[in-house]
């Protein structure tokens, strides 16, 4: 019953009866299924990064930009580039000062430089905005553009890049960073909202929020001194780590990483950490007291808490020592299932894992 209630829970479907019995063949599939998602994921990353050394193999020309426009101290700067690493930072003043390198790559010197006139940088003012967007005359030359931009603090930010990092620090405005081939990392910020890439680690320091969302299809998950309301954490291909952080709602997802959590939990919060073949971990900050629910397949639940049990539902099925008598699983105890109160109960803590061990701790 045990494997039963966990896939179903994991998989979101009521298994077959006697599906019991398949429970280290569906762990087998699943974990097979997860690193064929991995390897696709690396080839892909690979082929990319071996697309743009070779196109680095030709003549290069370089050539500089600088433009100063008009903000104001709570305006908002839009920034859309193709290729290249954007920086951005707070700074004070009412203006955006904008730095550029463009860069392109010909079958010679004298082409290329010929062909950096083709790349135009573009920087628009309307009222309180100021947008910036690189366009290119020649669909296929072989280019980047290197922004270094400074923003007055008080600014909204929201930028867009097919190929490069993204790095932005200091800005108390909203924050949107969106990056298709690249890294993105952001700190010291005052209400961040999305950060997004298809290709690369994401990491967010000292940061706050109403709502945020963090999502990567091919890299890790890194946050610390992140206070939200909400935050809706997901990677497909690595680690998801949160440190030392505050928030009311908190969904955090991987599928082929490992889950940690390690903050304050409100007393109305909700906390939903899951991982299909790494293991996840809770270590609640300043708190004693939460609900759990807490559920693997092919793992154990440990948990440094004594947990009282909800013996209204499922109670826990031990997996080892530890299961206390009267309702209890003692501290240090496993399990496989585990529902039940830490002290007083309060925030609902729920987690998952078809293939790794699940581990609520204290903080040392």
């Amino acid at each position: 019953m045990t494997a039963v209630i966990a896939a179903a829970i994991l998989a979101g479907a009521v298994p077959a009866a006697g599906a019991q019995d398949d429970r280290p063949e569906r762990a087998r599939q699943r974990a097979e299924e997860v690193q064929r998602r991995r390897e696709a994921l690396r080839a892909r990353q690979d082929e990319l990064r071996r697309a743009r050394q070779e196109m680095r193999r030709g003549p290069m020309a370089t050539e500089s930009f600088a433009a100063i426009a008009r903000l104001g101290r709570q305006g908002t700067l839009t920034l859309v580039n193709g290729a290249g690493n954007v920086t951005i930072t707070g700074s004070g003043g009412n203006d955006v000062r904008i730095d550029a390198i463009k860069r392109v790559w010909d079958r010679s010197e004298a082409a290329a430089k010929s062909a950096l006139a083709e790349i135009r940088i573009d920087v628009a003012e309307r009222q309180g905005a100021v947008d910036i967007s690189t366009d290119f005359q020649r669909s296929r030359l072989i280019h980047e553009v290197d922004f270094t931009i400074a923003v007055p603090a008080g600014a909204s930010v929201s930028v867009r890049t097919a190929s490069g990092d993204v790095t932005v620090t200091g800005v108390r405005g909203e924050l949107r960073a969106e990056a298709v081939g690249g890294a993105i990392k952001a700190a010291s910020l005052g209400q961040v909202r999305m950060l997004r890439t298809l290709g690369g680690s994401i990491s967010l320091e000292n940061a706050e929020s109403s709502d945020v969302t963090v999502s990567t299809l091919g890299g890790a998950v890194t946050i610390r001194q992140l206070k939200a309301r909400s935050a809706d954490l997901r990677t497909v291909a690595g680690d998801l780590v949160v440190t030392d952080s505050d928030a009311e709602r908190v969904i955090a997802q991987s599928l082929s990483g490992r889950v940690e959590f390690s903050g304050r939990l409100a007393r109305t919060g909700r906390y939903s950490l899951q991982s299909q073949s790494g293991d996840v971990q809770l270590t609640p900050i300043e708190t004693n007291d939460f609900e759990l629910e807490a559920a693997t397949v092919t793992g154990t639940v440990r948990s440094d808490f004594a947990i009282t049990l909800d013996e209204r539902r499922e109670p826990a099925r031990p997996a080892g020592r530890g299961r206390g008598r009267g309702g209890r699983l003692g501290a240090g105890g496993n399990a496989r299932i585990l529902r039940g109160l830490a002290g007083d109960g309060g925030p609902l803590v729920t987690l998952r894992s078809f293939g790794g061990n699940i581990t609520i701790a204290q903080r040392r």
